[in-house]
């Protein structure tokens, strides 16, 4: 060997002992710092509060961590799949034990066949764990939703709460339309009679309840229930958007089988006639407390008239004007408004704004929000013109009062097109109470001015404390601040 050789290998001889005392002199160090003195009960709880699987980051820390990890089942039984990976997805079902299973699928689909061979793989370890999935989510495209569906129906789920399946079209944003090119060509020339006619994927595309005996809550997004409905005792929240065609009668036989329903949200969920058949009786739902419908006119009104819902409920509903404006089907509504407050508790608060148009529902946002408990809401769409809107708003707060107005203390107006006319009526029939209102907030814009120049004609305003004007950084030319700052003024020496 020669001299440089000999020098080379004392010095790896060196180096060798200077890595292992620096490693231990390391450890040392370590464990007297604060996070080694914590308690691994303490380590544990921490982890767990990291959302989906341990990372690298934390798995490959230091030795006790790692420990820590592997042997905790807890932190493996919250899983999300972001990527269609077998082997890690075996192994966090293996390390979670028997603990029951969180699972979240974000894999928007399911391009190429090797993806297509590791997701069906995913999916058949999966299910074989159904006994022990407590929550499922999806957020999948078509094919993605087509396959993970057809894995779950021969499936049973004897402890899932809460399933949440959503069809995602990754070009479109979040959502789509809920079919896709091959449902509407098996829906041309439909009659509304047949439900028969749907393609074969679509009908493939659902979810079948019968399966999911324990279920508290269930979200659908372009994902279609299946027609045979057993009573759905535990279901506690239904959330349906877009799952057309869901005809209005299956809705309501639905609702029948679920008593214990707390929260109800329909958007663009249903269709009339599409069977060819009428809802029947009224669904009672006795424990209700949240209702939201984003429907069409004459699908907003058939439901109302079909469902039983306590006056104490919160109440949202925005209508989708496919084909204009309903005086007819809007008219039930409004009666059904008017009936549903009757008994309700008073609001304290009445807020009339202007919503921004919809990316999902380019057509929607020009109806009203009701909230029973607390305060009435009117959500007019910024599409709408002064004339529509003051139609709108005067005819649902015609519905409202008397009596559940009459306690009005604080009015809230930024931004919806209501005319001086229209003001002045409401004001002078105390249909909104001038005489009980103590605070009011409006925009500087035209808006604004019409409702003070109403307030100003209806000399009923001895409650009120303060008027407070929003004025934007950058006024528009529209505005008129100079306008509303006159009518303000003549309203201050009126005021005196």
């Amino acid at each position: 060997m020669s001299a440089t050789s000999k020098r080379i290998a004392v010095i790896d001889d060196e180096l060798r002992q200077l890595h292992a005392r620096i490693a231990v002199l390391t450890a040392e160090r370590n464990t007297l710092t604060a996070l080694h003195r914590m308690p691994n009960e303490i380590l544990a709880r921490i982890f767990a509060l990291l959302p989906g699987l341990p990372s690298d980051g934390v798995m490959h820390v230091c030795r006790r961590w790692h420990l820590l990890c592997v042997g905790l089942a807890e932190l493996w039984a919250d899983i999300r799949l972001e990527s269609w990976t077998p082997g890690r997805f075996a192994e966090a079902l293996k390390r979670s034990g028997s603990r029951l299973l969180h699972v979240e699928i974000a894999c928007v689909d399911i391009p190429g066949a090797s993806n297509a061979a590791a997701a069906q793989a995913v999916m058949s370890v999966l299910f074989k764990h159904a006994a022990r999935i407590e929550s499922l989510t999806g957020v999948l495209g078509s094919d993605g939703t087509q396959k993970l569906l057809t894995a779950m129906h021969p499936v049973s789920f004897p402890a899932l709460k809460l399933l949440s399946l959503e069809k995602s079209n990754p070009l479109l944003g979040r959502y789509d339309d809920g079919l896709d090119d091959d449902d509407y060509s098996s829906l041309d020339g439909m009659s509304d009679d047949s439900d028969d006619d749907l393609s074969h994927s679509y009908h493939r595309r659902r979810v079948i309840l019968s399966q999911l005996p324990l279920l508290e809550v269930l979200v659908l997004r372009q994902v279609r229930l299946d027609a045979e409905l057993a009573v759905l005792s535990t279901l506690t929240s239904l959330h349906l958007a877009n799952v057309a065609p869901f005809p209005v009668a299956d809705l309501i036989t639905l609702l029948h089988s679920t008593p214990n329903l707390r929260t109800l949200t329909l958007e663009n969920a249903t269709r009339i006639g599409f069977s060819g058949q009428d809802p029947t009786g009224i669904a009672p739902l006795p424990h209700l407390q949240t209702l939201h419908i984003r429907q069409a006119d004459e699908e907003v009104a058939t439901i109302l008239q079909h469902i039983d819902v306590p006056a104490s409920a919160t109440v949202s509903i925005r209508r989708i004007a496919l084909l204009g404006i309903s005086n007819e089907h809007s008219a039930r509504t409004l009666a059904w408004l008017g009936t549903h407050t009757r008994n309700a508790p008073h609001a304290d608060t009445l807020r009339l704004y202007t919503d921004r148009p919809s990316f999902r529902y380019g057509l929607d946002n020009k109806f009203t929000e009701t909230q029973a408990a607390g305060a009435v809401v009117v959500s007019l769409s910024s599409a709408e013109g002064t004339a529509e809107s003051s139609r709108i708003a005067n005819a649902v707060l015609r519905a409202l009062a008397p009596p559940h107005l009459a306690s009005i203390t604080r009015l809230e107006c930024t931004g919806v097109e209501l005319s001086a006319s229209v003001w002045k009526a409401l004001l002078a029939q105390q249909i909104v109470p001038s005489n009980t209102i103590q605070h009011i907030t409006i925009n500087a814009d035209m808006a604004g001015k019409r409702l003070v120049q109403g307030l100003s004609a209806s000399k009923k305003f001895a409650a009120l404390r303060e008027l407070v004007v929003l004025i934007p950084v950058k006024p528009a030319s529209t505005y008129g601040v100079a306008d509303i700052a006159k009518a303000i003024g003549d309203f201050a020496a009126m005021y005196q």
